[in-house]
């Protein structure tokens, strides 16, 4: 159902009541979920500022950096700063990299998360390279994330607008998703909070900011199963340049009887051209780590149309080819799922799957299927999508041969004309 885009005077005033009574009654129901949350942070912060450790106070420039406290002698701050220059110099070391890493790591596990960000502020605030800061911070993220999620994003909130220019991009995102995991309401409750203060506006061109769709899929995921309409109004808030993201980054798998109500995000909350694009992430995924079968059983819950299951059977059997031949599946095998996804693409399914997996399983063995299933089906389409450039390109000789096999004089003369000739004295 797409939604009308442009609404006349009196329903806009309507629905922006909706919205803003939508928003009042969320933030009431999250309340008490949230005072707790509050609480903790409070009681960190004030923890830190009254304990033996550095203020906790909220960051003031690029990166959480803050005035020293003078809490970490000279000696621990000389020991840090070895530690970062040992790191630089082994960086891409092999095992050398990996020990010091681990030793770093070990080190910071006996902290808690309020330590691990004071002393890495002692550390920003010093005379350290701006490298050895760099190396140090995503560990230090890292284990006050996995710590306290929620004390660790308030901290470093300042990156937030940087979106794809934050070295920590991925840990922001990682992060939120993991608190959201343990206390969603909390993390809406923040995730709301920022977004309103303009945590999250962006300083590109185009006015994205990838780790707001990457929170917001964690909102609207979390939401779906106790919630779906909460999610759908969630998505539909977010400009429609972000949401197919979103869904990506929010959806790497789906929980088990969710399917129906992601289908109706999908098909009421994006835009038509981006559909397709947002099932096909989560046919690739089921199909690369369970088979092709898993795929299916996902087009039957989500209601698929036959225009959606014949390009969505193409990509399972093309990622699900992986697994088939790890238990020595054959190629009757995989035409037999196709024709029954999508019978009129079959033919075409089965010659891209093949093609695709050459790389990764060698051209004479999908070749090989390749021409077994042409010789049970006849039709010149499969091997006229098996033989695609990529494939040709790599076995000239043996491809002009396998083009013999087409039929039709029109198709195979097309197909031939695309294959360079192989060196003299090569022999098919």
């Amino acid at each position: 159902m797409k939604r009308q885009q442009l609404l006349p005077p009196l329903a806009a005033v309507i629905a922006g009541g909706v919205w803003l009574g939508y928003l009042a009654a969320a933030r009431q129901s999250l309340a008490a979920g949230n005072a707790g949350l509050r609480e903790r942070i409070a009681a960190a912060r004030a923890a830190a500022e009254n304990g033996p450790g550095p203020s906790l106070a909220e960051p003031q420039a690029r990166g959480g950096r803050q005035p020293a406290t003078g809490k970490l002698t000279h000696t621990a701050l000389g020991e840090w700063r070895e530690l970062a220059d040992a790191m630089l110099a082994a960086d891409g070391g092999g095992m050398a990299d990996l020990r010091l890493n681990l030793r770093t790591r070990n080190r910071l596990e006996k902290m808690s998360a309020a330590e691990v960000l004071a002393t890495f502020d002692e550390l920003a605030a010093s005379d350290i390279s701006p490298e050895g800061l760099a190396k140090l911070q995503g560990l230090f993220f890292d284990v006050a994330a996995e710590k306290d999620p929620q004390l660790t994003l308030r901290h470093f909130e300042s990156l937030l607008a940087e979106g794809d220019d934050s070295p920590l991009r991925g840990n922001l995102g990682r992060t939120f998703g993991r608190w959201a995991g343990n206390d969603l309401a909390g993390a809406i409750a923040w995730f709301d909070e920022m977004n309103a203060a303009g945590k999250f506006d962006s300083k590109r061109l185009d006015g994205r900011n990838p780790l707001l769709a990457a929170c917001a899929g964690q909102v609207i995921a979390g939401l779906l199963r106790s919630d779906p309409e909460a999610s759908l109004v969630r998505l539909e808030a977010l400009p429609e340049s972000q949401r197919l993201e979103a869904l990506d980054r929010g959806f790497s798998t789906l929980k088990p009887g969710t399917e129906e109500a992601f289908a109706r995000l999908v098909r009421e909350g994006l835009p038509e051209d981006q559909r397709s694009n947002a099932f096909s992430e989560i046919t690739r995924r089921l199909a690369s780590n369970q088979g092709m079968a898993k795929a299916g059983e996902f087009f039957d819950a989500i209601d698929a149309t036959p225009a959606e299951r014949e390009a969505l059977a193409g990509t399972a059997a093309s990622r699900g080819m992986g697994e088939l031949l790890r238990r020595q599946g054959s190629a009757d095998e995989l035409y037999d799922w196709l024709a029954r996804q999508a019978p009129q693409a079959a033919d075409r399914n089965a010659g891209q799957a093949l093609a695709e997996n050459v790389s990764s399983a060698g051209f004479e063995q999908m070749a090989s299927m390749a021409a077994e299933l042409h010789e049970r089906t006849g039709n010149d389409e499969l091997l006229a999508a098996f033989l695609t450039p990529n494939v040709t390109a790599a076995e000239p000789a043996a491809a002009i041969a396998m083009a013999a096999r087409i039929k039709d004089d029109a198709l195979r003369e097309k197909i031939q004309a695309q294959i360079e000739p192989p060196p003299a004295g090569t022999s098919p």
